[in-house]
């Protein structure tokens, strides 16, 4: 008879995820089960009557989700409350993070506009020097990946040559957008854009959407500038160039002011930190503002780690150490600090 207890044991074991030093059992439950997710969305998609070829709605998706989260916790009492358990019970426990980080990645995929989804044919995705991520169906257990993979997170990382290397690098992922020509971008007199605000690098709290992060007059000495309009629902950001015959303005999408801002405050003498620590031979932590990364950044931190105090954790993440040479790379791009604690 199989021993329900044990669930967990062996589940680790098909994944190939290793207990932290000095880790307890509930956490150790809650990153083997964040982690399996991937696989049951994936078998989820894949159980449609059709083969896997018609896929299911997210709806299905979540409420399957849910229900297997909510039976794994009557063996292991006390983790829905790091998925997001609210007090309305089960049915308000909090999934979409984890359905939602397999399509920002393409496990599964629509083709319907997001009617519905199914799982994805497996490809590999260069992520690294010499390395790229598994996406897609995946059978974990299986030998070539047992003595390739690395599964840290919901991300299987194996060796891969390539001459293409990061795909986090200066030519095909560059924060710096400000640096390009100005040919064929529409530019704007800044004077003819109503209640202008300007980014604040010296703000002790600071996020596009805080109100103490702008201000009302021109940073005269900065070299670059973010500004923003207050519209009637939402900001529209500008990046301000100066020229000889005045300031003028280039709109972009909240994703470039993210990237702009970083710059900003790097450029002031206060860049963003990231703190890593080493638990042990296999795992260390990660101490950043995720929230506030790019989302192409945030899309594969988030995937290729695990979070800590919740599901939505958007400070503390743990990674293979196998992967946190790219992890860092990754937060340089973005300009932010490395500290080793």
């Amino acid at each position: 008879m199989f021993d329900e207890a044990r669930l967990v044991d062996v589940m680790a074991e098909s994944l190939g995820i290793k207990r932290i030093k000095g880790e307890g059992e509930r956490p150790f439950v809650i990153r083997c089960l964040y982690s399996a997710c991937r696989f049951w969305v994936e078998a989820f998609c894949l159980d449609d009557g059709y083969g896997g070829n018609e896929g299911i709605r997210r709806q299905l998706i979540a409420r399957r989700l849910r229900a297997w989260l909510v039976e794994v916790s009557e063996i292991y009492p006390g983790i829905l409350e790091w998925f997001g358990k609210q007090n309305g019970g089960e049915d308000n426990l909090i999934v979409k993070p984890l359905y939602e980080q397999t399509i920002m990645v393409g496990d599964i995929i629509s083709e319907n506009q997001g009617r519905t989804y199914r799982c994805a044919r497996p490809h590999k995705v260069p992520y690294a020097n010499n390395a790229c991520a598994l996406i897609g169906l995946c059978d974990v257990s299986s030998q070539a990946i047992r003595n390739q993979g690395i599964l840290s997170g919901m991300m299987i990382s194996i060796s891969y040559p390539s001459d293409s290397g990061h795909f986090f690098n200066e030519e095909t992922y560059n924060p710096k957008w400000w640096d390009l020509p100005d040919a064929y971008s529409a530019w704007v007199p800044l004077a003819d854009l109503p209640d202008v605000e300007y980014f604040d690098p010296s703000a002790r709290k600071w996020r596009l959407r805080e109100p103490s992060s702008w201000r009302p007059d021109f940073p005269e000495h900065a070299e670059h500038v973010l500004a923003r309009t207050r519209g009637a629902y939402s900001n529209d950001y500008y990046f301000v160039k100066l020229r000889k015959n005045g300031q003028w303005a280039l709109q972009v999408d909240t994703d470039k002011a993210l990237n702009l801002s970083l710059h900003v405050r790097k450029s002031y003498g206060k860049p963003l930190q990231a703190t890593i620590e080493l638990l042990d031979d296999n795992h260390a932590k990660i101490r950043a503002p995720f929230g506030l990364l790019p989302a192409e950044t945030s899309r594969w931190m988030d995937y290729m780690t695990w979070p800590v105090r919740g599901l939505e954790d958007r400070v503390y993440r743990i990674i293979r150490r196998e992967l946190l040479e790219s992890a860092i790379h990754m937060l340089k791009v973005c300009e932010l600090e490395i500290k080793e604690s």
